[in-house]
């Protein structure tokens, strides 16, 4: 039988600049730390990234079982979709890096304020209708995990921070 996976990102913003954003993740990424793979076995080492908002301050973490260690702090680009409808405002997923963020609209073009530094909040003047493709740089803390007991099908890793 195949092991199937399923997990979830949850963010929070605590302000209207959504600048408390704070969530964790597996890495994904093809070229990442587990070079694309999300399914892992007992003795193998888990590249995690943390991703938080500008306002998310002492951070801690924890591991059910193993060792968790801090990395370093790595650019990720990102792309999402995105849409207004009949709204002024969107979020991205994950805060983005001052100067980096483009969009291209597929049909009506609204001119849009991008977020400050480390935020995710983007807006327009008026509420509009609009869809397009949002590119950007977002930063994330990478983390591994390691040493997990071979005799743990799971591991539970919890990182917590404080937000305005």
């Amino acid at each position: 039988m195949t092991p199937v996976t399923a997990s979830v990102t949850i963010g929070f913003a605590s302000n209207k600049e959504a600048n408390s954003t704070f969530s964790a993740e597996v890495d994904s990424r093809d070229d990442g730390l587990n070079l694309g793979k999300t399914q892992f076995s007992p003795g193998d080492s888990v590249g995690i990234l943390l991703y938080k908002g500008v306002d998310v301050t002492n951070v801690t973490s924890f591991a059910t079982s193993g060792n968790l260690s801090q990395g370093a702090t790595i650019a990720v680009e990102m792309v999402e979709t995105i849409s207004f409808a009949n709204t002024d405002t969107f979020n991205s997923q994950y805060p983005v890096n001052a100067g980096t963020a483009t969009i291209t609209w597929w049909g009506p073009s609204p001119s849009v304020t991008m977020p400050a530094a480390g935020g995710t909040l983007f807006s327009t003047a008026t509420k509009v209708i609009a869809v397009g493709e949002l590119k950007y740089k977002t930063q994330a803390q990478t983390w591994t995990l390691s040493g997990v007991n071979v005799a743990y099908p799971s591991a539970l890793v919890v990182f917590t921070g404080e937000a305005p």
